[in-house]
């Protein structure tokens, strides 16, 4: 059955129990978990294996969000729903970094906005440290291009990583739902 809404964004394609084929990416991964087809969290992507575990991670950045209640631990708790921003309007330089608590080897990053284009970064940088102080050249540069993006690099084992924003938008934070790194 089709359900139209006039072209308010809210239109579902199917009613009849199963998953609708127009939901965005988050409505996706929210839909699943909802009708208990994967967690929301880990593995819910499916395609590029078996995560991380962020058990001991410390996200940092350069600005927090404070006013509107926008932990930037939020970027790191396996919940789409809830969003890390920076606290003022996005700026080239703008960043994200984690701590992992000790030396891991991961070879992939995925950002996820949530399907928050407003908030998404433009140009995304990934630099790693071993002491977090000395970050040398991006290990990965990648345009951001949807709700979703993966940057690919070289196996890296290190302890810390950041992410550098190269994205200038006035009035709008520089958002992330979840930053999740693979072997």
């Amino acid at each position: 059955t089709n359900l139209t809404t006039n072209g308010s964004g809210f239109d579902i394609d199917k009613t009849d129990g199963t998953m609708p084929t127009n939901l965005s990416f988050a409505g996706e991964m929210i839909w699943r978990d909802s009708h208990g087809m994967q967690p929301v969290t880990g593995a819910h992507w499916g395609t590029q294996g078996t995560p991380l575990s962020k058990a001991g991670w410390t996200i940092t950045t350069n600005s927090e969000d404070t006013k509107w209640g926008h932990k930037v631990a939020f970027a790191a708790d396996g919940d789409l729903c809830s969003l890390a921003t920076t606290g003022s309007s996005m700026k080239d330089g703008d960043w994200f970094a984690i701590d992992l608590g000790k030396a891991e080897s991961f070879s992939k990053l995925e950002w996820l906005t949530n399907n928050r284009p407003k908030a998404a970064p433009s140009d995304l940088e990934v630099f790693v440290s071993d002491d977090g102080k000395s970050w040398g050249a991006a290990i990965a540069r990648k345009t951001f291009a949807s709700a979703r993006t993966v940057l690919n690099f070289p196996k890296q084992t290190k302890r810390h990583v950041k992410i550098v924003s190269h994205t200038t938008k006035a009035g709008q934070n520089l958002a992330v739902s979840e930053i999740t790194l693979f072997p």
